[in-house]
């Protein structure tokens, strides 16, 4: 059954050509994030009771549950329960606005795109970057008043620091490092940053801040022309790769150290990521067919022998294109796919992904 987001080459999308790779790897990293909304085996082991002890009188009104769990010493049970809810009721949230935003610049409404890109990356991500931070601090500011946990009310400084948190626990390649990931979220200053561009497509008028101001005469990308869509589009798929990724692993590591998922689970979801970084950059490059880049490096030295029909198998830059694109890295001689059908790979994908250095909470 096709999917209404991925461009096939049979269909001819209102989005210029030059962007339908990048697009798909887009669709490819939401399906990352769909997985844990759909797979069973992951929602089992999400699901939570609170067991309590045998003849204890529970109240019915949900209010009253709750002060009542809190009063008869099952915070810790009651913190796993809602942990597991919050976790679940965003990522629900980031896909609904995700598929939108991406369903938007496929069919060329780039405004409602960029709006769309607010609410995932500026309030959801912050919240989830908190909870595998700090998930106990977070908790105890969401029993209380809403002002305790509002996104938008955190500081500049404790932005700052809980992002850099969150990179000495992920540890991984990313496309910018925390101080950059920082500015183009919240930096007010930043004119092509989330926070400046999505406020742009929101809002017909802005004029709180000098750089992104509505000038005279104009309405906010109302009157774009060719060119601007232009820009407005590489900016979408220079800039999005990168935070879909860094979300990704977020989350991937939240469930790990959670124990949600499984480490070798949470190893194959990274490589898949590591070569959607690499493909990434390796489509922006004005000579990607030269031999030469990491991705073309990374190529050459990755052989293995098939588990199935026990040739070897070199890697070239065109099959980890075919891996992101089409979620197989096929053997060449039996076409077996080589990570989701055998563990032909598992050695490798474990030499080259290393797990968070998680900190205790």
């Amino acid at each position: 059954m096709p999917e209404p987001l991925f461009i096939y080459l049979d269909q001819e999308p209102k989005l210029d050509y030059k962007y339908h790779f990048n697009h798909n790897v887009l669709v490819r990293l939401y399906d990352q994030i769909v997985w844990y909304l759909k797979d069973e085996s992951f929602i089992k082991r999400l699901n939570y009771n609170i067991k309590v002890q045998p003849g204890e009188n529970i109240p019915d009104n949900e209010d009253e549950l709750y002060e009542w769990l809190v009063k008869n010493g099952y915070q810790d049970e009651l913190d796993i329960y809602t942990s597991r809810h919050l976790f679940l009721g965003l990522l629900s949230e980031i896909c609904h606005f995700l598929y939108q935003s991406l369903a938007s610049c496929k069919d060329m409404k780039i405004t409602v795109a960029l709006s769309l890109l607010r609410k995932p990356f500026l309030e959801c991500l912050i919240i989830l970057e908190q909870l595998l931070v700090n998930e106990k601090e977070f908790l105890q500011k969401f029993e209380k008043d809403p002002t305790e946990f509002d996104p938008g009310a955190i500081k500049k400084d404790k932005k700052l620091d809980l992002i850099k948190r969150v990179y000495s626990e992920i540890d991984q390649i990313q496309f910018m490092d925390y101080q950059t990931n920082y500015d183009w979220r919240y930096n007010p200053s930043y004119s092509e940053g989330i926070y400046a561009v999505s406020n742009l497509a929101t809002h017909l008028v802005t004029t709180r801040h000098q750089s992104f101001k509505t000038v005279k005469q104009n309405l906010n990308l109302v009157f774009s022309n060719e060119d601007d869509f232009e820009v407005q589009l590489s900016y979408y798929y220079n800039l999005v790769p990168g935070f879909m990724i860094y979300l990704l692993d977020v989350i991937d590591s939240y469930t790990l150290k959670k124990k949600l998922i499984k480490r070798y689970e949470y190893k194959s979801r990274r490589f898949y990521r590591l070569i959607a970084t690499l493909t990434v950059t390796d489509s922006l490059s004005e000579k990607p067919l030269k031999g030469k880049g990491i991705l073309n490096s990374l190529a050459r030295k990755i052989k293995v022998k098939c588990q199935n029909c026990n040739k070897n198998n070199q890697f070239y830059r065109s099959d980890f294109h075919y891996l992101i694109h089409d979620e197989e890295l096929m053997c060449k001689h039996c076409l077996r796919d080589l990570i989701y059908e055998s563990d032909t790979m598992k050695p490798v994908i474990n030499g080259l992904v290393n797990l968070p250095k998680h900190k205790k909470i």
